[in-house]
């Protein structure tokens, strides 16, 4: 009943002398597809097919690949494949693939032409180009002619054929062997294996059993029910056969308890959170808890992937190469089966309520008395890997430092002070490995960094007090120094006054901070402490951006550069969900930011000493400032500034009177953006009925006011420049009134002052209207 057969004797087969066809009503090739799943299982089979035949060729295993039953039917001299197409479309481009790189093609070039699909016509003609002569002579010419034969890329080649249709872009089919043809170029182009050996009748060295449908008296109808019973293994079961194999021999005593529990104790732990609500209501039943066993196991095998450093020429992918590299260190294995046992040891009944009341008891979404906040309302970290619901870096950091301190704990989570202040202190040094990006503060943590990040993050753990182990002399960590010390010091600051603890950890989980507390006065008073956290919540949780931008301006500058651009410098002053940009700002060598620290220490001091409201408390600020500045004068007193907008400036330059200040609406010039001087005065004039007209500006132009559809103001260092008027003629008695400079016959410049608040530039415009 077997026919043994090689990719090469199935097409030089007398039984079927037009070679194979890839029937209609067979799926496009899929081998080749660009996503995730695939091309972790593309590699795989390339790498398997590539170690196995180099480790036969060199003696050093006695068995060939066989790549179980193809099934199909001979018609009009051809052999029609029912099943295995893929395997034959891969095993078809590798000798393709192998003939040119050897320049072996020539003689066997005809054989080429006996493979084909009919799915599409495209495909079809697709394959009939590739295998032509001039086709098999441009790739051998590429061969020869590159510098960089390794970097070669053929899709490309085969894409600047004249014979290549665009749309060809679109056949599925087309795209999937052009990407496993250079799959199969980054992976057997220094290989030993030759064109010549693979095609070698007597070695076989990749072989398959054909079966005829029709020789052996199978219908079409058995040959359907035969592949419908046949249930293809989950990812889950393909994992854990591999894994157990692959480490029964290193760690016998590790994989069989690992064996016994993922199919005993961690499985029914499972099974209590497979609800339809939480995974694909199509999965069949019994693989429903497949799912959240895998996605665990992934994380921590991610989370070790970087810590152990095991390979750090590469990505983590789920692809068992990595995975074997993972689990060859025995405590890797040994913290796997401890974080499974870690949450089954919460609960042996209901482990779905205990799992979530220890969530609900270490985190919460916003400040809570003795707790940590992620900032966000799921908490559950343990759902969100199991079922990856919105479960990126930072979340994976938080719950492997949980895996952390609990499999120091021999595998338990008691929910103590010492564990929450630990987590907090992970937490805070995660959220603070960032980045700022203009208006906004992003996430630093980068790949290249998770090794050190979770090494620090193990060298936090302390069993008894981990404020403690930040004091202790040899403790030293090497990644974000600058930021460690600042937790270091905090850490001080309860060993001397531990009753501000808790107000700290309160400031701390504010979401405008997240930890970063560098910048605010906290070695203080308890009762100053006190003012301060109050003050903080109160001011940034009910108050319009503009109100404290003006309130912190009347004690100084503290705006963050942000850019630059043809109109001057850009610099942000703080909005809604962006305060943090200003809050938490630092300097690279300092850790902190002087400027917005001193502002803000004086600030917090301000408004403690001033009685009433929190607005009457900003109105009396405002009114007492020392303000020196033109620009920041205008700034505080007018509250139309602050309307709308980004709260990004561009500043034409450092000098304090120079008006040339652009309002932005995004964080460069690109868009809309107008004069916010002018702003201030066109709301004054039109408030009093009498229209002009505001022109709005974009790129490097600036904006400007026109009076009576001729007259244009521009705002400019310490004055206004009037453009398309003649003053001299027309309004010759403001001469005297006023600081007029000629510049051209139709251009004035008015001066100011820099105590004047626009009443000179506003009067001005009256008369001439």
């Amino acid at each position: 009943m077997k026919n043994k057969q090689t990719l090469w004797t199935l097409l030089n087969n007398q039984a079927n002398p037009k070679g194979i066809e890839i029937p209609m009503i067979q799926r496009d090739y899929a081998q080749g597809r660009e996503n995730k799943v695939v091309s972790n299982l593309r590699k795989t089979f390339l790498k398997d097919i590539r170690k196995k035949t180099e480790a036969y060729l060199n003696g050093e295993i006695s068995q060939k690949i066989e790549l179980d039953f193809i099934y199909g039917s001979l018609e009009n001299s051809k052999f029609i494949p029912l099943d295995g197409q893929q395997r034959l479309t891969t095993l078809y481009l590798l000798n393709f693939y192998l003939s040119i790189r050897d320049r072996n093609w020539a003689s066997e070039s005809h054989v080429f032409k006996k493979f084909t699909y009919q799915t599409r016509t495209s495909s079809k003609d697709f394959c009939s180009h590739l295998t032509d002569r001039k086709t098999f002579e441009t790739l051998e010419a590429a061969f020869l002619l590159s510098e960089d034969k390794q970097s070669l890329n053929l899709s490309k080649i085969i894409k600047d054929q004249h014979w290549y249709f665009l749309a060809w872009n679109h056949d599925p089919t087309i795209q999937s062997m052009l990407v496993m043809l250079d799959e199969i170029h980054r992976e057997f182009f220094a290989s030993k294996i030759t064109f010549e050996k693979l095609i070698d009748a007597n070695e076989e060295l990749i072989s398959f059993y054909q079966l005829n449908i029709e020789t052996y008296g199978l219908s079409d109808s058995l040959y359907i029910k035969m592949n419908a019973r046949g249930k293809v293994l989950s990812d889950f079961e393909n994992f854990k056969a591999k894994f157990q194999n692959c480490f029964r021999e290193k760690h016998p005593a590790l994989i069989k308890e690992f064996s016994d529990k993922i199919d005993g104790i961690w499985c029914d732990m499972m099974w209590d959170f497979t609800k339809p609500t939480e995974l694909d209501g199509t999965m069949e039943k019994s693989n429903l808890v497949d799912v959240p066993l895998l996605n665990f196991i992934q994380f921590v095998s991610e989370m070790l992937y970087y810590h152990s450093g095991v390979d750090s020429e590469q990505d983590f992918h789920f692809d068992f190469e990595l995975i074997e590299k993972v689990y060859q260190l025995e405590d890797n294995l040994r913290f796997l089966i401890d974080s499974f046992d870690l949450f089954y040891n919460l609960g042996i009944k209901d482990h779905l309520k205990k799992i979530d009341l220890t969530f609900e008891m270490i985190f919460s979404d916003s400040y809570v008395p003795g707790k940590v906040s992620l900032f966000e309302p799921n908490v559950n970290l343990f759902r969100r890997c199991i079922f990856k619901t919105s479960f990126d870096i930072r979340e994976k950091l938080m719950l492997y430092s949980l895996l952390l301190y609990g499999t120091k704990q021999n595998s338990s989570i008691e929910v103590t002070t010492n564990l929450k202040d630990y987590l907090r202190i992970c937490r805070n040094y995660i959220f603070n490995i960032n980045q700022f990006q203009k208006d906004t503060v992003g996430s630093n943590l980068r790949k290249e960094n998770y090794a050190a990040i979770c090494k620090t993050l193990e060298e936090f753990y302390e069993e008894k007090d981990v404020y403690t182990k930040l004091l202790s002399e040899n403790f030293e960590v090497n990644f974000y120094k600058l930021y460690v010390k600042h937790e270091k010091e905090k850490a001080l600051l309860f060993n001397s006054k531990p009753e501000l603890k808790e107000l700290i950890h309160k400031l701390e989980d504010h979401n405008h901070l997240k930890g970063a507390l560098y910048n605010l006065p906290i070695n203080d008073t308890i009762e100053n402490i006190q003012a301060l956290v109050d003050n903080f919540y109160e001011i940034w949780e009910e108050r319009f951006d503009g109100q404290i931008a003006r309130a912190l301006l009347a004690i100084g500058d503290y705006s963050i550069h942000v850019g630059g651009s043809n109109l001057g410098g850009i610099h942000f002053f703080g909005k809604k969900d962006k305060w943090n940009r200003i809050l938490v700002a630092r300097d690279k060598n300092s850790g902190y930011n002087e400027k917005i620290k001193n502002v803000l220490d004086q600030f917090f001091k301000e408004i403690r000493s001033i009685e009433g409201s929190m607005v009457q408390r900003f109105t009396t600020l405002k009114r007492k400032a020392n303000v020196n500045e033109l620009w920041r004068k205008l700034f505080i007193d007018n509250s139309i500034i602050w309307k709308g907008g980004s709260n990004n400036f561009s500043f034409y330059s450092d000098e304090d009177n120079d008006l040339r200040i652009e309002k932005l609406n995004g964080t460069n010039v690109l868009g809309i953006h107008k004069n916010a001087i002018l702003e201030i005065i066109f709301n004054k004039i039109t408030e009093q009925g009498i229209e002009i007209e505001f022109k709005e500006a974009r790129y490097s132009e600036q904006s400007y006011l026109l009076l009576k559809t001729t007259i244009r103001v521009y705002a400019h260092r310490g004055a206004f420049q009037f453009e398309n008027i003649d003053i001299k003629n027309d309004h010759s008695h403001l001469l005297n009134q006023f600081s007029v400079v000629e510049l051209t016959p139709t251009s004035y410049k008015l001066i100011i002052g820099n105590n004047d608040n626009l009443e000179t530039v506003l009067n001005f415009i009256n008369k001439i209207l």
